[in-house]
């Protein structure tokens, strides 16, 4: 793998951390803790590779998007960080050719 291609995958991997830590923060109702770590996953995906990387643009448009002022029930604001995590998770799995597994709830037992 060429050395901008491991950048690159460096970039995606720590945007992913960061909107993990969005997730968790507004688990825990800490808002201004999410807010940050929605600000190092934009400054990540601004940052050279990835801004010029195609299928990164959708998802910087989608994490400069999100809103995470303060909310009693941040459940809705939780599932969108959620949904731009699943987004991020096949850019990652597109580009190491690997097809991404199924969110946890979303698999049916016999």
């Amino acid at each position: 793998a060429s050395l901008a291609g491991c950048e690159t995958d460096r970039g995606l991997l720590a945007a992913r951390r960061s909107l993990s830590l969005v997730a968790l923060s507004l688990d825990r109702r800490n808002f201004g803790v999410a807010e940050k770590h929605r600000r190092d996953a934009l400054q990540i995906f601004e940052q050279p590779p990835l801004r010029d990387v195609t299928e990164v643009a959708e998802l910087t448009a989608s994490v400069r998007a999100l809103d995470i002022a303060v909310d009693p029930d941040p459940g809705a604001k939780r599932e969108r960080v959620i949904g731009v995590s699943e987004a991020l998770d096949r850019v990652v799995a597109a580009r190491a050719g690997n097809a991404p597994m199924a969110a946890a709830g979303a698999t049916k037992l016999p």
